[in-house]
């Protein structure tokens, strides 16, 4: 299906019921509401007040930051109604970073329980928390998330007096990934918000910037979350733009397609000259180069610079048996970000 229907170049929202609506424009119309008064007072006398007490305790450690869709549709666009708290730290992965992090997430709680709140930690891991947080006896908590982003940030993060709120690029960046990994309207409708900003196409260039290039899969991934959304409704501030969010869409997929394109003639290109930079013998006087069959030479250092390539081009230049040795030679002292440890188990074990 995503091969011959999502990514088809001349692919547009045709076919349509005996009322003359099609199928995506059905559903998004069923999700894409304008909020009432009773909408309208429950964000603003119960979800936003209990965000604002949680952002006040909110610790000063530098490269925390609010991120996510609340951080855009309430403190840039305003454009819907949002319910999380999604906080990023940029760092690098050091063990004072880590504990750092770790103490100001602990001393974050205790603030937050000694303001009455009870704090519920669902997951508490090594690069990301959730927790749920409410008033004594409330059934509606609000969740709060912090990821801890192995990777220098894009931007300036903005002051907002209690808290940091995150850069624009990087609210692209993850916004894009949250749309690889998820199919939800409003991330479409935030990304289609933003694009007056940051186009779709340039959100895309910086995520490549910071991750690395889009395997083809993940094109078609994007393409098929836009278009395929969730039964989860959306509470805009106005009245939805139903017809821009339809071209946004087909604006999506025709970028995600076009990639594709450009992406496999480049890879075609760039391939042979891959291949010579990353196999070669470090112990020889002018690198000489080896061959893939002596791969099992490899360095862990070597491991690691070839991890750096995108997806694409691991997959195509070195296959799942290979990926899997490369797995096993990295020492943790050359530890990958989160993504890159993703990308590479997905393919070996592909």
């Amino acid at each position: 299906f995503v091969c011959q229907g999502v990514m088809r170049s001349d692919w547009r929202f045709s076919v349509v019921d005996p009322q003359g609506l099609s199928p995506i424009e059905q559903t998004v119309k069923s999700l894409v509401l304008k909020s009432d008064e009773g909408i309208r007072a429950y964000y603003e006398a119960h979800v936003y007040p209990l965000q604002d007490l949680v952002l006040s305790k909110t610790p000063k450690l530098p490269g925390l930051v609010l991120s996510g869709g609340t951080a855009l549709s309430r403190f840039i666009y305003r454009h819907r109604y949002s319910d999380d708290l999604d906080f990023y730290f940029y760092g690098q992965d050091t063990p004072e970073n880590m504990s750092s992090f770790q103490t100001n997430l602990d001393q974050f709680r205790n603030k937050l329980s000694a303001a009455g709140l009870s704090v519920k930690v669902a997951e508490n891991s090594e690069y990301f928390n959730q927790w749920f947080v409410s008033h004594s006896g409330d059934e509606n908590p609000l969740k709060v998330e912090f990821i801890y982003e192995l990777r220098k940030s894009l931007g300036q993060s903005v002051d907002m007096g209690d808290f940091a709120r995150d850069s624009l690029e990087n609210l692209a960046v993850n916004k894009v990934g949250t749309t690889l990994g998820r199919s939800l309207v409003r991330d479409t409708i935030d990304l289609m918000v933003m694009s007056k900003d940051i186009s779709f196409g340039t959100a895309m260039d910086y995520s490549v910037k910071i991750h690395g290039a889009f395997a083809k899969e993940d094109l078609y991934l994007i393409a098929k979350n836009v278009i395929s959304p969730r039964d989860i409704k959306v509470y805009m501030t106005e009245e939805p733009d139903i017809a821009g969010i339809l071209n946004f869409m087909t604006h999506v997929t025709t970028e995600a397609h076009k990639r594709i394109e450009r992406e496999g003639e480049v890879l075609k290109k760039k391939l042979p000259g891959v291949l010579s930079d990353l196999f070669w013998d470090d112990s020889s006087p002018g690198r000489a180069h080896t061959k893939i069959e002596s791969v099992d030479l490899v360095t862990p250092e070597q491991a690691s610079r070839i991890l750096e390539y995108g997806s694409s081009v691991l997959f195509a230049a070195l296959g799942p048996k290979t990926l899997r040795h490369m797995q096993s030679l990295i020492p943790w002292s050359l530890r990958l970000s989160n993504q890159k440890r993703l990308v590479l188990r997905t393919l070996s074990e592909s």
